[in-house]
């Protein structure tokens, strides 16, 4: 098994602490990168204003008059009904229009 051991040792510590460097540098510029797009799209204003609107609904109660019944009111509409079609052989002769 000595085959492999005139091969370099590729991982050293100089190596390991640049990845970890590129890491930290890398994780930073997403978060600022994060920041930019949230200010850009006013992503953080709007989440302030919902906070704020929800601290205020629930300090409200709600009116009397917004409440909904429990049951829906049965509506007054009546349905219409229509007369009984004759066929057009049962019809008397004068019944029939002539039309020129």
């Amino acid at each position: 098994m000595e085959m492999y051991s005139d091969m370099p040792v590729f991982v050293s510590a100089n190596l390991v602490s640049t990845i970890l460097i590129a890491i930290v540098i890398g994780l930073f510029i997403l978060l600022l990168l994060r920041e930019i797009m949230t200010w850009y799209f006013k992503i953080n204003t709007i989440v302030d204003l919902l906070k704020k609107i929800e601290a205020n609904t629930r300090q409200q109660p709600l009116p009397p008059q917004i409440v909904l019944p429990a049951q829906p009111a049965e509506p007054d509409i009546k349905p219409q009904t229509r007369p009984a079609h004759r066929p057009i052989a049962d019809r008397k002769s004068s019944e029939r229009k002539i039309t020129v």
